[in-house]
């Protein structure tokens, strides 16, 4: 990660904060790049429309896709264990930086 001055903890928290925020924007998309409805896919095509949307819309218009959709989700899974991993450090009496 790298070092703007702050804390890696304070990190952590600017990367779920903004990660948290696409990946909102994106389950709140209504509809797929189709055009169709999002909350009328079923299955494997519901995942990819909300994928995609996560990732800020379809390549084929400009977004970034299931692919970044997908990245977005690791991104903000691996700073949520990030932070809460320094914050159970810290309840141990263990400091991690």
């Amino acid at each position: 990660m790298p070092n703007y001055g702050i804390p890696p903890v304070d990190q952590y928290q600017l990367v779920m904060q903004q990660a948290e925020a696409q990946v909102l924007m994106g389950l709140q998309t209504r509809y797929a790049s189709t055009g169709y409805p999002i909350d009328l896919l079923h299955g494997g095509a519901h995942i990819v429309a909300q994928l995609a949307a996560i990732g800020g819309g379809a390549l084929r218009d400009g977004g970034g896709g299931v692919l970044v959709g997908v990245q977005r989700l690791i991104q903000l899974s691996a700073a949520y264990g990030a932070y809460y991993g320094y914050q159970q450090g810290l309840q141990d009496g263990r400091r991690l930086w």
